[in-house]
Formats: C-alpha cells, sequence, structure tokens
C-alpha cells in the first residue's frame, strides 16, 4: 500500500468518483438528513462539486482506492458548497451542511486542516487511517506548517484516542444542540497538533 499526495482536480473521473463515493458512504449518517431531497447518486456528485478544488492525500492499493484525506490551508482552497445548493437541497440543509462540515477558509500559512478523512468500509480495522495521519504529519512538517487542526465528533471515540495518541489535543469541545437528533451526534471536538521535530506516528 502506498499512501500519495493528490490533487481532486488531475484525477479520472472514475478515481473521482470513488474518491466520492467513499466520503458518501463514511459520513452517510450526517449526508442522508442532508440529501434527503436528492437521489444517492445525485448526493455523490454534490460531494464530487464539493471537491472540485481540494487536494490531499490517497492511499491505495494499486489502482484500488483504500482511503482519502482532504486537506486544506491558506493555499490549498477547503470544501466549496455553491450557493445554487440552496435551491437543490433547501435553505435548511444547505445551512446543516455548511454548519456540520464547518467550511471556513484557513489564512493563517502556518496552519493545515484535515477536512475529511474516510477509510472503504472493507480496508477498515487494517490501519490504514494510522498511515495516512503518519503521512499527514510528514507532510506537514516537509512544507513547514506549525499544526494540524481536524474536527472529531462524539460518537467516533475510537478515532479520537487514535489522535490524542498521535499527540492531538483537544482545544475547545462544542455542544450541537439541534443538530443532534438530526446527525446522531451530541457534539464535537476541536483538535490541534503542534508540529515538531519528532511528533508521534503510528
Amino acid at each position: 500500500m502506498i499512501v500519495e499526495y493528490f490533487s481532486f482536480k488531475d484525477q479520472s473521473e472514475k478515481n473521482k468518483t470513488v474518491i466520492s463515493q467513499i466520503l458518501y458512504k463514511s459520513f452517510d449518517t450526517k449526508f442522508k438528513p442532508i440529501f434527503k431531497k436528492v437521489t444517492i447518486e445525485e448526493g455523490i456528485n454534490i460531494i464530487k462539486q464539493t471537491l472540485a478544488k481540494t487536494s490531499g492525500l490517497l492511499a491505495r492499493e494499486g489502482a484500488k482506492i483504500l482511503g482519502v484525506a482532504i486537506l486544506s490551508s491558506s493555499t490549498s482552497p477547503s470544501l466549496y458548497f455553491d450557493k445554487k445548493l440552496k435551491k437543490k437541497l433547501g435553505l435548511l440543509s444547505y445551512i446543516y451542511l455548511n454548519h456540520i462540515f464547518k467550511v471556513e477558509d484557513i489564512t493563517n500559512n502556518a496552519t493545515i486542516k484535515i477536512e475529511l478523512l474516510a477509510i472503504t468500509k472493507g480496508a477498515r480495522g487494517q490501519g490504514i487511517g494510522s498511515k495516512i495521519l503518519s503521512e499527514i504529519v510528514k507532510y506537514s512538517r516537509t512544507n513547514k506548517y506549525k499544526k494540524i487542526l481536524l474536527e472529531v465528533v462524539d460518537t467516533n471515540p475510537r478515532a479520537k484516542i487514535l489522535y490524542k495518541r498521535i499527540g492531538f489535543k483537544t482545544t475547545k469541545t462544542y455542544r450541537s444542540g439541534i443538530f443532534t437528533k438530526a446527525f446522531g451526534f451530541g457534539g464535537y471536538d476541536d483538535m490541534c497538533l503542534k508540529i515538531q521535530k519528532k511528533n508521534k506516528l503510528v
């Protein structure tokens, strides 16, 4: 298995669809309430559109994609939710989409953020997520970033344990309030890893 940097726009249409499907299936609990007015295929195409300008790391075995991490920084755009989606999804779902995935521009040149991290269902439990995280730390150090940001929901304790093992610290905890029932979680943590000469790699 290899983990490599990739730009979404440079991928084949087949790979773009596979990456979008992996994300859709991994975050289906979050996406279902948002995409209730569209088909699964339309939902996957919407995800594909939001990824149009993004980049990150791709884990693959030969041509088979096993996992993906979408990153954003001051020079690499975040997820993009076209305002035309308001009409397609409805205003409330559009607001939820922006809130749940906390779309924001990174303006600090020393900061990189893990927007999304997902592994294909059949490849989970094989250490692929850990390998991707290790490569993100290496990539960040090589490119002179000082810290990595991410968010983790309270219904994903295994991921939080992994992040803590590497050295991520919780900087703020949010309670979702009205979003709890719709999206199946009660809140999420902002976490940060300060890049050092030697970080724990897993």
